[in-house]
């Protein structure tokens, strides 16, 4: 559950943005080197997040900085080099409408050239290829999964036509494709649903347009608000990027939120107890810009306002989502074992209780019996001899 509430307020969450900075001001670290970075999604069951740079696909484990080429055999993923070709990662989720079943971690990849649409890469990495095509566009600009169930657990694709026209897709498990929204506001990035828990746009899909600095809210039905206008840069390559909220558990358990920097060829990185330094909560929106991945946050308890995390722009030029990895849980010792009591051996060896059941007793009452005759014996003979 979310740790907290935003009540009838929550359509305008966007609308209150900082003038300050937060109480503490992290900085993004350079988390590893991935020259071409252009998107990371996950994280997958076994815990590992999946990046992108340059046609090429990683595994990168959170936990120890390990990263792994991933897809790369004959039936790997080799398209779309230099392109924003952003990706999301399957969580298994259902379509009831489809009565099918993302299989978990499947990669799904936009296909930046002719015919547009949706690359998928099985969980194994040994098997890639098209997915669907989507209709009526000329560059995609966002994907992402719906994990909170308004647009049926299906993949949200939003794409833009020749003529400026932006549409939102819904993809199904069978590739089938349903037409959500056309003509709205032009949006790109790393695009997000928002948590249940997240108000009247609990379970939107959250976009960003950097041009107008707007952030907007689109409802399954293809209605969208805007919620909100950060005070960032504004414009192409400048303005908002990404936005991304923070997840269940992220500070109990610990973690980090990465972010793709093109600029310098790294993966960026910051840590759950630098945020909740400076003053996240779970369950939080964070945005961040391209051009010197600024990070921009806000809460409601139970009034809405924003503030900085990162105010001083780097020269980073982020791109793509902003994913959150959760810590392992601990894992759970052992009981030691207690060791059985060793029980002391009998005083009397089970051998000899054994003869005396079988033969000692009735031995001894004999002997006793002999005993008593002969004291009656001895004494008759003695009054004899008086």
């Amino acid at each position: 559950m979310l740790k907290y509430r935003l009540g009838a307020i929550a359509a305008a969450v966007f609308a209150l943005w900082p003038s300050a900075v937060a109480a503490e001001e992290p900085a993004w670290e350079q988390a590893v080197s991935v020259p071409g970075v252009i998107d990371v999604a996950g994280p997958r069951s076994d815990g590992r997040l999946v990046v992108s740079a340059s046609a090429q696909l990683f595994l990168l484990d959170p936990a120890t900085g390990k990263l792994e080429d991933f897809a790369r055999g004959p039936g790997g993923y080799h398209e779309d080099a230099g392109k924003e070709a952003y990706l999301a990662v399957s969580t298994g989720t259902h379509v009831q409408a489809a009565n099918c079943d993302f299989a978990a971690d499947e990669l799904f990849i936009l296909r930046q050239h002719f015919p547009f649409g949706v690359n998928r890469v099985n969980a194994a990495g040994d098997e890639s290829g098209s997915f669907t095509n989507l209709p009526g566009v000329s560059v995609l600009t966002g994907i992402t999964f719906d994990t909170a169930g308004a647009f049926d657990g299906r993949l949200l694709v939003t794409g833009k036509s020749a003529a400026g026209v932006t549409s939102l897709f819904a993809v199904d498990c069978n590739g089938g494709v349903a037409t959500i929204a056309r003509s709205l506001p032009p949006v790109e990035g790393g695009i997000a649903v928002a948590p249940n828990g997240f108000g009247h746009s609990g379970g939107t899909l959250i976009a960003t347009d950097p041009v107008s600095g707007r952030i907007f809210s689109i409802a399954s039905n293809g209605k969208f608000t805007s919620i909100g206008r950060p005070s960032l840069a504004r414009g192409t390559e400048i303005g908002i990027e990404s936005v991304g909220f923070v997840p269940s558990g992220f500070f109990d358990r610990g973690g980090a939120v990465y972010y793709a920097d093109l600029a310098t060829g790294h993966l960026l990185r910051l840590s759950s107890t630098a945020l909740q330094a400076a003053g996240v909560q779970e369950g939080n929106p964070l945005v961040a810009t391209e051009r010197g991945a600024a990070v921009v946050t806000t809460h409601c308890d139970p009034t809405c306002a924003g503030s900085f995390v990162i105010r001083t722009p780097s020269a980073a030029h982020g791109e793509g989502h902003l994913t959150f990895a959760i810590n392992a849980p601990a894992a759970q010792e052992s009981p030691v074992p207690t060791p059985a009591a060793r029980s002391a051996g009998p005083l009397v060896p089970l051998a000899v209780v054994d003869f005396a059941g079988t033969w000692g007793i009735p031995t001894g009452v004999a002997m006793l019996l002999v005993a008593f005759l002969a004291v009656v014996a001895l004494q008759a003979i003695r009054q004899r001899s008086k």
